[in-house]
């Protein structure tokens, strides 16, 4: 009860989350409590899920809060991931009370997660679906050709250097007769859409009587405003509880999420940024463009971003969390309960990148193909990432009354047992582009690259907390 805390709690209740188009559970807390910052940086379709800080930066590490869903640490990922309809509330703690408890994982607070469980009566069929239409929030507004030649022109004068642009390149520039030579693009416009699609539907069912159930499966997609990039995330949850006699409840929590997401090219902010107005994105001839002002230019021609999306290759990733826990309480009377957890973690992320063998451009003034945009040989890149943990939970709470003296006291283990592995596998020099398994690629040493890691985490931990309060005034905990 609110009146009885003594340390600092804020309490984010499903009402303040729910009907939220966002891309996930964080960055759906945005502004709705007092000392809970979300950073949502931009991002491509996967990157933009947000972080979120409760008690400042620190350097101990990272500076992230520690998640605990229904009773089981998670990762800031797998709480990224939670589907804002499965939860019933979220409780913030942020004073030195939450490291106490929690220890140093809990250094910059706790965010304690509990999902939703069924009620008493006869079936309920909930479906909710949103959809939204994703826009740039803002982009530069950069110069025109013929504003950018007048200022390159005005900083070489200021420099001592002759101007880049004659008049008579001017001319022809203001006037845009040869946009095969002196185009006037605005890069953000020809690579950004203008709109991008994200979509949700979700459904869920719960009820029972002795045995109190919640299923709900979910399926979010998002596109993305860089063509070729999608993602697709299917979410499910069940929450059982069953009464056995008035003493004895057990319960089990079981959720599943899958990710895929897919990329086209090797597309880079930096090389958009880096493009200029005068640079031509495709000649008139269908080739791709290689002039940028009148002159041949093969770096800003290679790094062309409409080039990398379309030629440069692809990029999918598989990621799958499954977690799955079963607990008991039992009431040994009517002041003592003990109470156990038990709970198994498996991820699995699969990462693969392919990087084409690319033809040069060709130099659109001499119809000559420039060597140095030439990419080769072609690679792909296979990564496979697991882990799973174990974790182990009991404890005991004693609760009396004594007139007007109040104790509650808790006492309790923890442990947990996680291993994390990682195999990298590269080929290079593939006889197609239209090969996308490891196996194709060339024998040769040269070709062949690999990398992997294996480590193991043994966690175990013993805590406890005492309250006592008098007259329902002076607290102690």
């Amino acid at each position: 009860e609110k009146e009885n805390l003594t340390g600092s709690v804020n309490q984010i209740k499903t009402a303040e989350i729910e009907g939220k188009a966002t891309t996930s559970l964080t960055n759906a807390l945005q502004g709705v409590s007092p000392g809970l910052t979300v950073i949502s940086r931009p991002g491509n379709v996967g990157s933009d899920l947000g972080s979120i800080n409760v008690r400042g930066r620190g350097n101990l590490g990272s500076s992230s809060p520690l998640f605990v869903v229904d009773g089981i640490p998670v990762s800031a990922a797998d709480f990224q991931r939670i589907n804002p309809s499965d939860v019933a509330s979220i409780s913030v703690l942020k004073d030195a009370a939450a490291s106490a408890i929690y220890g140093s994982r809990a250094a910059y607070g706790v965010l304690l997660v509990t999902t939703k469980k069924g009620k008493d009566g006869k079936a309920a069929i909930s479906y909710n679906t949103y959809f939204g239409v994703q826009a740039p929030t803002y982009l530069p507004n950069k110069l025109g050709s013929f504003d950018y030649a007048t200022l390159i022109n005005e900083a070489n004068v200021n420099a001592g250097k002759s101007p880049i642009y004659s008049p008579e390149e001017m001319a022809i520039i203001k006037n845009g007769s040869q946009p095969d030579l002196y185009p006037d693009n605005d890069w953000y416009d020809l690579v950004y859409r203008n709109s991008a699609s994200m979509t949700e539907h979700n459904i869920s069912i719960s009820g029972g009587g002795d045995t109190r159930y919640f299923v709900s499966g979910t399926f979010f997609d998002q596109s993305s405003l860089i063509p070729g990039s999608e993602l697709d995330r299917y979410s499910f949850r069940a929450n059982t509880e069953r009464d056995f006699g008035e003493r004895l409840t057990v319960g089990t929590n079981v959720s599943f999420v899958r990710e895929d997401i897919e990329r086209a090219g090797a597309f880079s902010t930096t090389d958009l940024n880096r493009m200029i107005p005068l640079t031509v994105a495709r000649h008139s001839d269908g080739s791709w463009g290689s002039v940028t002002g009148g002159k041949v230019s093969s770096v800003l021609a290679e790094n062309n971003p409409l080039r990398r999306i379309a030629e440069y290759g692809w990029q999918t990733r598989q990621r799958e969390t499954f977690i799955g826990a079963l607990n008991a309480s039992y009431k040994i009377s009517d002041d003592l309960s003990i109470r156990g957890i038990g709970s198994y973690k498996s991820y699995n992320h699969q990462h693969n990148t392919f990087d084409n063998e690319v033809d040069p451009i060709t130099n659109f003034l001499t119809k000559e193909p420039i060597s140095s945009t030439r990419i080769t040989p072609n690679k792909l890149t296979a990564r496979w990432d697991r882990s799973n943990t174990l974790m182990l939970q009991a404890f005991a709470t004693y609760e009396k009354d004594f007139g007007k003296h109040y104790l509650k006291a808790m006492a309790g283990v923890q442990y947990e047992d996680s291993d994390y592995e990682f195999l990298e596998a590269s080929r290079k020099a593939f006889p197609s582009n239209e090969l996308g398994s490891i196996n194709g690629g060339s024998n040769s040493a040269e070709n062949l690259g690999n990398a992997g890691l294996l480590q193991e985490e043994t966690f175990m931990s013993e805590f406890g907390r005492i309250n006592y309060s008098y007259d329902g005034k002076y607290l102690f905990e």
